[in-house]
This record gives C-alpha cells, structure tokens and sequence, in this order.
C-alpha cells in the first residue's frame, strides 16, 4: 500500500513539474535560479534525511521533487 501511495505522489509531482520545464525550455518562464538551487539542495538533504531514518518507497516523491528543482536551477 505504502509503494501505491508513493507512486501516486511521484506522478503527481512529475505532473506538476512537466509544465513548468516546458515553459523555462520555450522561454516562456524566467525562474529565480537561486531560489530554484535553494529549494532543490534542501529538498535533496530532506531526502537523505528520510533514508538515514530508514524511509523506503515514502522518500521516493521527496527525490523526484529535489531532482525537478535542480534541474530547473540548471536549465
């Protein structure tokens, strides 16, 4: 069940991130990349977090939104 909701949220952030990546890739958004780097850095350390406190599928939405973040600090 755990995996299922996982999955779930996983989805739901690749849906949410999908937009916005087009719109900084066409130009069409311009995002603070500080705040991008921030967000996403501190996102990833919660990640690491979560598995040092022994969180399996749950921590897996927290990476996915860390890696959306970075990427768009770097796009």
């Amino acid at each position: 069940m755990k995996e299922l909701f996982a999955l779930g949220a996983t989805v739901l952030i690749v849906t949410a991130y999908l937009p916005y990546i087009r719109d900084v890739l066409e130009k069409k958004t311009h995002p603070h990349a500080y705040s991008c780097f921030i967000s996403g850095l501190l996102t990833i350390i919660v990640f690491g977090l979560q598995v040092s406190k022994g969180a399996r599928w749950g921590a897996v939405p927290t990476f996915v939104a860390g890696v959306a973040g970075l990427l768009i600090f770097i796009l």
